[in-house]
């Protein structure tokens, strides 16, 4: 009954230290596995990673291609623009020649009118042959008169003609300035936008050289963590197997030396229950002694003693052995814990490191990632208010240019009124001295002399002359003033019409940039929530990680536990000792016992 006892206590015992070994079995396989999906989610990331970088190359690179396509529109367009404002110069100049071609056939009209009145005022004299003299005196001197009066009308319209052509000049002068200026402003912003281009290749490359160098760090150091856990899952897994087959020698060990040692034990208790029975037996026959028999008797005892006492002290040695090697085998086992333990720990310390460094690259990455997005940012508000500087300026000119357009059209309808009014008063006086002739041919006499008659004829003749052609110069430079205005007008608008689709451009360039902006700033805020998910992933691991210190330390408070029972067995053993001893006396005091009898019976 007491081995069948033992026996349990050693098959409960040999199934609590397999139910150990399998857990450590079952938390080693948790943690190959655990390594395993965080590999393939460091797999999977990474790919997403490249995959993402991908997509964000070509979204760059479309974005670029784009951008070229439409500076290469604008280019296009601002050639066809040229080319129509040539066109639009060449129309005008052959309406401005279609005009002079009129203006020539106008002044061909007056010259036909002049000849047709000098022809009258030919007649006129012929007729005035026969005219009186006093009238002629008067007459000269009401010529004379009115001659001065158109002369210094003729002056003051000379005069306005000078200024109204001093201002035509500079207006002129001021336009070609303002076109001037225009083009000069044209080139300035070609050379602005070529420079961003520029600036913006730069941007993108240095972005892109960034990225590589961050990709690559990152690259590298995954593959060594990867490396690293490989190669620690590797010794861990040597080291768990190794522990492993020194745990299962050291309780066969144990086990043969506990049932070796318990069947001594027995041994010596039922050695122990036939002393007791002989001592009991002979102390049965002391009462009728036989000295003989118990002189033989007395020699077995002896040799009995003598070979129970080598079998105790060997089974003493046995057992000593027995808790030295146990002793050695738990030592060695809270050596492998203490080591799995500080092996897990520098994993921990490993894993908490690459955290913070991948931590640390991805702030760095942003950093760079902030400071480009925040330049190209910068360089696009530096545009826009560049262009919204430049479209103040231009409309600011266009009001100045317009203002003007308006004064000079103001002044030139002035002139054109006041020029109108010069010929009409010229063919007013015209037909009056007309009349004058007509009415004096037929009242006067011919009491003038021929002489007189050649005088005043040859006066009234230059005086017609001078004021045909001061009417005729007038009349040109009025026309004249009139086609360079009309021209001026059609260029202006022109040009105006130029520059609103120029900035009509530039501004959807503009907007379309600002989107592709926004566009991008959704990638990078897309790409920072997978980093999320990647940091996530880290941290499950780290779980993972304390789920298995916490799982090592559970197996060394077993093995705690172990080491308590191991102490219980021990004590057992020293009550078993001491059982022994107590045997041992009790067999001297009946050896003592016995040689006294046999002193007695001597």
């Amino acid at each position: 009954m007491l081995k069948g006892r033992k026996k349990r206590k050693m098959e409960a015992f040999k199934d609590f230290c397999q139910a150990g070994v399998d857990a450590q079995l079952e938390v080693s396989s948790k943690l190959k596995e655990t390594l395993l999906k965080a590999e393939q989610e460091l797999k999977n990331g990474h790919r997403q990673w490249q995959e993402e970088k991908s997509s964000l190359k070509a979204l760059h690179q479309q974005n670029c291609d784009h951008f070229h396509s439409q500076m290469q529109i604008i280019a296009s367009e601002r050639v066809q623009e040229q080319e129509a404002a040539k066109q639009i110069l060449e129309r005008a100049e052959a309406f401005y020649n279609a005009q002079m071609n009129l203006a020539k056939a106008r002044v061909d009209e007056q010259l036909e009118v002049s000849s047709k009145l000098k022809e009258d005022l030919h007649k006129a004299e012929q007729e005035l042959g026969t005219g009186h003299l006093q009238w002629q005196q008067e007459h000269f001197n009401k010529v004379q008169v009115m001659a001065s009066e158109r002369a210094q009308e003729q002056e003051a319209a000379k005069q306005t003609l000078e200024t109204a052509e001093a201002f035509h000049k500079a207006q002129m002068d001021l336009s070609k300035a303002t076109v001037d200026e225009q083009l000069e402003i044209s080139s300035k912003l070609n050379e602005a936008l070529h420079q961003a281009k520029q600036e913006l290749e730069t941007v993108h490359l240095q972005w892109q050289q960034e990225h590589f160098n961050v990709t690559a760090r990152q690259l590298k150091y995954c593959e060594y963590l990867q490396k690293q856990m490989q190669v620690m899952a590797s010794e861990r897994a040597q080291e768990q197997e190794a522990a492993k087959q020194i745990l299962e020698r050291a309780e066969a060990f144990y086990n043969a030396q506990m049932n070796l040692a318990k069947a001594r034990v027995d041994e010596q208790l039922e050695v122990s229950s036939k002393l007791k029975e002989d001592l009991h037996k002979a102390e049965q026959e002391l009462g009728t002694g036989h000295l003989q028999w118990q002189q033989e008797h007395f020699n077995k005892v002896q040799v009995m003693a003598s070979e129970r006492a080598q079998e105790q002290e060997a089974a003493k040695q046995t057992l000593e052995t027995a808790e030295a090697f146990h002793k050695a085998q738990m030592d060695l086992s809270k050596a492998t814990v203490d080591e799995q333990l500080e092996i897990s720990s520098k994993l921990n310390e490993a894993l908490h490191k690459a955290k913070q460094e991948l931590e640390t690259v991805h702030l760095q990455w942003q950093q760079e990632h902030f400071n480009v997005t925040a330049r190209q940012l910068k360089y696009c508000e530096y545009l826009q208010s560049q262009m919204q500087v430049m479209a103040s300026e231009r409309a600011q000119e266009q009001e100045a240019a317009k203002q003007t357009l308006e004064t000079a059209e103001a002044f030139y309808k002035a002139q054109m009124d006041e020029q109108r009014a010069e010929t009409n008063r010229i063919a007013a006086a015209l037909k009056e001295t007309q009349d004058l002739l007509e009415t004096e041919r037929h009242v006067q006499h011919n009491t003038t002399t021929e002489k007189e008659m050649e005088v005043f004829k040859n006066f009234c003749r230059a005086r017609v002359g001078e004021l045909l052609d001061e009417n005729s110069k007038l009349k040109a430079a009025f026309n004249k003033a009139e086609n360079e205005l009309q021209g001026f007008q059609a260029a202006h608008e022109a040009q105006l019409d130029e520059q609103r689709a120029e900035t009509s451009k530039i501004l959807a360039v503009l907007k379309k940039t600002e989107a592709e902006l926004d566009a991008e700033s959704l990638n990078i805020l897309e790409l920072a929530s997978r980093n999320a998910d990647l940091e996530k992933t880290c941290r499950d691991l780290n779980h993972a990680q304390l789920e298995n210190i916490a799982t090592l330390q559970t197996i060394q408070e077993e093995a705690t536990q172990m080491v308590k029972r191991n102490r219980a067995s021990q004590a057992q053993l020293k009550q078993l000792r001491t059982e022994n001893n107590r045997i041992k006396a009790a067999r001297k005091m009946t050896e003592d016992l016995l040689e006294t009898e046999r002193l007695l019976w001597q």
